[in-house]
């Protein structure tokens, strides 16, 4: 048999389970919800130590440090599972992380976010990737990630971080929109308002999930 790479990146998780989660809500499937959860529950157990996520996984070890794509699309995918179990300790994981990401891959004086952590091997220049392909690269995940925390908890500092981010990028967004499709989807959640929703109400009642089901079902951007 051809060899095969198994090891479990936080990353591609990540992504994965925001894609899960938002489908299990929008098409009322209940084995994605399960999915979801259980991927959660995984990243958060294996995966992430005093809010910085570690990068592989593999036959129950956890190693390398993780970058900033790790950070910001396992914390977006615990947001994707609240928004799916109303369950609040997945905003708090969220937060964690989204405050040790500041804290190791935000840098003020450049305004920006750079790819590798402040303890990580030190190289000639510190990896800084902006643009994004067949992913989104870390910055456009980490400024969506503070936007949207912004918003949920009325956090003036991630707004400040996530616009500082987005004012240094302005010039190549312009030039090059192309290169950037995932950042200026946040540039126009910013530029334009998050659309709040807020659904109140006892979440095991069918009505309230018949609810939820109809707003779920439609692609709203920027819907916090």
């Amino acid at each position: 048999w051809p060899g095969r790479d198994e090891k479990i990146l936080a990353s591609w998780n990540g992504l994965m389970l925001r894609g899960v989660a938002t489908a299990a809500r929008a098409f009322g499937r209940d084995d994605f919800a399960t999915l979801a959860t259980r991927n959660a529950e995984f990243l958060a157990r294996e995966m992430v130590r005093d809010g910085r996520v570690m990068r592989s996984h593999k036959e129950g070890v956890t190693r390398i440090s993780g970058f900033l794509e790790d950070h910001a699309a396992v914390a977006l995918g615990f947001l994707a599972v609240y928004e799916l179990t109303f369950d609040e300790r997945w905003v708090t994981h969220a937060r964690e992380i989204a405050d040790a990401m500041i804290a190791w891959f935000w840098d003020d004086g450049v305004g920006a976010f750079f790819d590798t952590a402040r303890d990580a091997e030190q190289l000639i220049t510190r990896p800084r990737d902006i643009t994004d392909n067949a992913t989104p690269s870390g910055t456009s995940l980490a400024v969506e990630l503070l936007l949207y925390l912004a918003e949920l908890q009325r956090d003036g500092e991630y707004r400040r971080r996530a616009v500082f981010a987005l004012e240094t990028l302005a010039e190549p967004m312009l030039r090059f929109p192309t290169a950037f499709g995932h950042l200026l989807g946040c540039a126009d959640m910013e530029l334009y308002g998050a659309i709040e929703l807020a659904l109140v109400g006892e979440t095991s009642h069918p009505g309230f999930r018949a609810l939820e089901r109809t707003v779920a079902e439609r692609y709203v951007p920027s819907l916090v």
